[in-house]
């Protein structure tokens, strides 16, 4: 399939081009999320996968592009590609249970394009488990994609430290994706990107 919209820039069209791998996915390059009204569009109060784009593959004039006649929001929000990779969260579960132990949140990042948007990209939850030391093998482990999330433990089980750590999570992205729109510029991110660059030498 193909996208009919025309007033989609054909460079956002897929066309069954590559889906590239999450080593394409460069620490300076960052992750825009639509707003509008000052508030995130599209973050639901059951958190499933956050949908973005990449700066990759689309043009900043076309951040709050749409397939349809109007733009969606009417400003952007992002993170560098590093902040989120770096993301984790660890909280230990005492209780006498299957899932006892430290459990870590990280994100998985995945290049999902849509018909008429190339760009898109998912920030997924990754779920270890930890009986033992943090350097060791997990207990447990998963990948949560959107239609996966019923399904997860995180949302399965109904013990407070699962809500609790479901809510954690969300707080941390709506925190860590916040970087104003007017801070993405040429002078910004070269900064970023030398500074990265030097971290990892």
């Amino acid at each position: 399939m193909q996208c009919d919209k025309e007033n989609v820039p054909s460079y956002l069209h897929w066309n069954d081009r590559e889906i590239l791998e999450e080593h394409n996915f460069l620490n300076h390059q960052r992750f825009f999320r639509i707003k509008t009204k000052g508030n995130p569009v599209e973050f639901p109060n059951t958190l499933t996968a956050i949908s973005c784009k990449w700066s990759h593959l689309i043009q900043k004039r076309h951040i709050v592009f749409t397939e349809e006649d109007r733009a969606i929001g009417d400003d952007y929000n992002f993170a560098f590609v590093k902040e989120i990779r770096n993301y984790s969260r660890d909280e230990i579960f005492n209780d006498e249970h299957r899932y006892k132990g430290t459990h870590r949140l990280t994100c998985v990042l995945v290049h999902k394009p849509e018909l008429c948007n190339y760009a898109h990209c998912e920030i997924l939850i990754r779920h270890r488990i930890y009986q033992g030391s943090l350097d060791g093998e997990p207990t447990y482990e998963e990948c949560i994609t959107h239609d996966g999330w019923n399904k997860a433990i995180i949302k399965k089980m109904k013990n407070d430290f699962f809500k609790q750590l479901r809510s954690d999570f969300k707080a941390d992205m709506l925190k860590l994706i916040s970087r104003r729109s007017w801070t993405d510029n040429k002078v910004f991110n070269k900064y970023h990107r030398l500074r990265f660059c030097l971290q990892e030498i």
